[in-house]
């Protein structure tokens, strides 16, 4: 399922904004003066996917509406309600509720109200959640810094978004309805903020270093950690063709005397699909992901039955082997070509026991952590995009243009369309360059004040 159009209204007690997404294209472009609310709209659509019910409950508006590609239509409403005093206290205090209704013509119509959670300020040991969640600095008595972000959270924000984490807390949260949680999955949502070159640091984990100089607390250098995740992604992929690759091995005579071979015998079809496999195991050893090895064609001879028997069978079982990298192997090819084409003086490898390597003539391999903002700005978004979100998903990206050269900028469109092409994604961009833009203005959405 896909998003048709997203609208808010009274955003910051102002702004009324409607985004239509054109069912044809898979990019859709917002832009506008600071201050008019194009981040916040990221966030409140990433917020009711994800979801994080503090943000929902946080951003000042009055009402969202999700309209999706099959007719089914999302109302979030915020409402302000009297809260009960607290005890010893005559200060009135209020609450945030969040009113949730499903309608449409092919759907029963549903409604929820999503309270705050109740907290219990004599079970939670304050100190714990600084050591637990290494993202969060403590700012006041009852407030954090979330430093990827640079945005404030209440205790009751923490509880509410790092639930998950801190399960020793025993906060009593809400219980979404089932109706409520399929809407939620039908479109996975991923938000990549502006601020993408840190990472929080795993719990336990060493303090890493950026551009020579330590990086804040509890954060890591991002091209770093996805470096790192690349070496992981490669040894899965890896066990998982070896997994088949023992499966068919150890099944090869049972099938060979039996005349198996789930594949055509003609002996043209055999050397065709076999040269493919040839060119496959190129592609694989000059990405990273298999060892260097001579390939040899088969002989131009005579192949009897018996041999045109076997060779179908062990080409059907290379293919079915070979088979568990199709989907790295795309993506990874595509992220190399695009870094490539980028870095004037520098060229990518990936290495399946390193991670990225990059390489100059002058200086030789540089740390994935030393390389420009720009490039890192690169690398990073690359990656988060082409390995980090499932098909089908509608991906959030806020200002790319930062620290990037204005022909990496005129770029960026061309390259999100090569990424949809491979993967099938929708993309919503926040922007405040033309030159991210370039000549498809025929994409963008212009975000207006109020009217006089």
């Amino acid at each position: 399922m896909r998003l048709a159009s997203f609208s808010v209204q009274g955003l910051f007690g102002t702004f009324d904004h409607t985004i239509k997404f054109d069912q044809n294209e898979r990019i859709k472009i917002v832009h506008g003066p600071n201050g008019f609310g194009k981040t916040s709209i990221l966030r409140l659509i990433d917020a009711f996917f994800n979801p994080k019910y503090s943000t929902l409950r946080r951003v000042p508006y009055t009402k969202m509406v999700f309209t999706f590609s099959d007719g089914s239509i999302i109302e979030v409403r915020r409402v302000i309600r009297q809260a009960e005093p607290k005890r010893n206290t005559e200060h009135e205090s209020k609450l945030v509720a969040l009113e949730i209704a499903l309608r449409g013509t092919n759907v029963s119509p549903m409604t929820y109200e999503l309270k705050p959670p109740r907290l219990d300020r004599e079970r939670i040991p304050l100190s714990a959640i600084d050591d637990i969640i290494p993202a969060l600095a403590r700012i006041g008595p009852e407030e954090w810094l979330h430093q990827p972000t640079g945005r404030q959270f209440s205790l009751a924000d923490v509880l509410e978004e790092f639930a998950d984490q801190l399960p020793e807390f025993e906060v009593r949260h809400h219980a979404e309805p089932d109706w409520l949680k399929e809407v939620v999955k039908s479109l996975p949502v991923y938000l990549i903020e502006a601020q993408r070159l840190l990472l929080p640091t795993a719990r336990g984990g060493k303090l890493s270093r950026m551009h020579g100089l330590p990086s804040p607390a509890g954060m890591s250098s991002a091209v770093s950690v996805y470096s790192k995740r690349m070496v992981d992604r490669i040894r899965e992929t890896l066990a998982e063709s070896a997994e088949v690759s023992q499966s068919l091995d150890s099944s090869f005579p049972k099938r060979l005397l039996q005349g198996t071979t789930n594949g055509n015998t003609e002996i043209d079809d055999i050397r065709k699909r076999y040269a493919a496999q040839v060119q496959k195991r190129t592609r694989l050893m000059e990405a990273g992901l298999l060892d260097r090895e001579e390939e040899f064609p088969l002989p131009e001879k005579t192949i009897n039955d018996s041999e045109k028997h076997v060779l179908a069978l062990y080409v059907k079982d290379v293919e079915d082997k070979l088979a568990a990298f199709d989907d790295i192997l795309k993506r990874m090819e595509l992220f190399k070509e695009m870094i490539n084409r980028r870095f004037q003086y520098k060229q990518m490898k990936i290495d399946k026991s390193q991670g990225f390597i990059f390489e100059t003539p002058q200086r030789g391999i540089v740390p994935p952590s030393e390389l420009s903002s720009g490039e890192q700005h690169e690398v990073v978004l690359a990656n988060q995009l082409l390995f980090d979100v499932r098909e089908g998903a509608l991906i959030l990206i806020d200002e790319p243009e930062l620290s990037l050269h204005v022909a990496w900028q005129q770029a960026f469109l061309k390259d999100l369309e090569k990424i949809s092409g491979v993967i099938q994604m929708d993309f919503l961009v926040a922007t405040h360059s033309p030159l991210i833009i370039d000549d498809r203005w025929d994409l963008t959405a212009a975000l207006e004040g109020p009217k006089p």
